[in-house]
């Protein structure tokens, strides 16, 4: 039954959202693989929700039949009743979890791996309010990009110095290599940068210091073409920057956790909702058991219940996880609270409510003392 729901969702998601790729699967020449490639990032999201649906009939049916109450009138628990469906979410969780690490390593050795490519596409990067990159064009697969310009700022937002060059090149030294390009220098309380022509890089002559005062109207005071400048830098990372470029939603786990892992900054304000997003694809790695148990309290606190009712408050649990969802993406994707504590509380706020559920209705079946 779990398989059943299982593909009926998967079908659905793909028809829905879409239908374009959906449409193109269905051409000769699609493969069975390129099906399963597609799908492969719905499956920890979409396994839970099937848990969900195929206990939560499983266990009505039973109910309707009279079996439920077969068995609890042999003096067996609700839980060792149902342990075998717990042991499945379990194996499920873990399956789910091995999916999501191992997306991208699976859709590689398929040939089909995620690349985020610039190549023949103009691209920018803002380092705070320090710097701001323009490539005409950038390959990312070289690291190389044409027609760059970078701009510098101080604190107040008044420019240090310019480069533009005709090509620049990211190394494994984690620096950047420009070429065939010119420096242009302003007076700043830093100094006047130039170039040093012995080891290609930026200097900084203190003697040429302005005050506060000066810094109203300034002009260049240096500009010097160049063949070669080495710039050096850790936060200027184009990897990091293209990342960030996308939304959190569209990278997978592997990308996710090493932007959040290798960022230089990790309080940046930027990296917030892919740390978000990093929270909430692990807790998501456990919702299986968490939708199994929420199907099973509901359906086992009152062996009295209707389908009716069953259905109701699983629309109202459903409902309450999509307001602690929409809740929690606010407060986590702007730092308001620590990420891996608000991705958590859609999940423990409905186990919350369905424990609730449970216990009041046993305590409307304990026995009354009459005087």
């Amino acid at each position: 039954m779990s398989l059943f729901f299982l593909l009926s969702i998967l079908f659905l998601q793909v028809l829905t959202v879409e239908l374009e790729t959906f449409t193109s699967l269905l051409h000769i020449g699609g493969s069975l693989k390129k099906v399963l490639l597609h799908l492969i990032g719905y499956v920890p999201w979409i396994v839970p929700v099937a848990c969900f649906f195929a206990t939560l009939l499983t266990i009505a049916f039973f109910k309707q039949r009279g079996e439920y109450v077969g068995v609890l009138a042999s003096s067996i628990s609700w839980f060792h009743s149902t342990r075998i469906i717990f042991a499945l979410g379990v194996f499920l969780s873990i399956f789910c979890w091995f999916t999501l690490k191992l997306e991208s390593e699976i859709r590689s050795s398929f040939g089909n791996a995620i690349n985020f490519s610039r190549n023949g596409s103009h691209f920018q990067m803002k380092i705070n309010e320090d710097r701001f990159w323009y490539f005409e064009k950038f390959n990312q697969s070289t690291w190389v990009g044409e027609n760059v310009h970078l701009y510098a700022y101080d604190s107040l937002g008044f420019t240090k110095y310019r480069i533009r060059a005709k090509s620049a090149r990211w190394t494994e030294q984690e620096r950047w290599i420009f070429e065939d390009g010119q420096f242009i220098g302003f007076a700043c309380k830093e100094g006047l940068p130039v170039l040093n022509t012995k080891s290609y890089s930026i200097e900084w002559l203190e003697d040429h210091k302005i005050k506060t005062g000066d810094w109203v109207k300034r002009s260049p005071g240096y500009s010097k073409k160049f063949e070669k400048l080495n710039f050096e830098t850790k936060t200027d990372n184009p990897a990091f920057h293209i990342l960030l470029s996308q939304k959190p939603n569209l990278l997978s786990f592997s990308k996710l956790r090493d932007l959040v892992d290798l960022y230089p900054d990790s309080t940046a304000d930027e990296l917030l909702p892919y740390q978000y997003r990093l929270a909430v694809m692990n807790w998501n790695t456990m919702s299986c058991l968490f939708s199994i148990l929420f199907a099973v309290v509901i359906c086992t606190s009152n062996h009295k219940q209707k389908i009716g009712q069953i259905i109701g408050l699983s629309l109202a649990g459903i409902v309450l996880f999509y307001v602690l969802r929409t809740t929690g993406d606010s407060l986590g994707e702007h730092g308001v609270m620590p990420s891996y504590i608000v991705a958590g509380i859609p999940y423990l706020g409905v186990i919350a409510f369905a424990c609730l559920f449970y216990f009041i209705g046993q305590c409307k079946h304990l026995p009354t003392r009459t005087l």
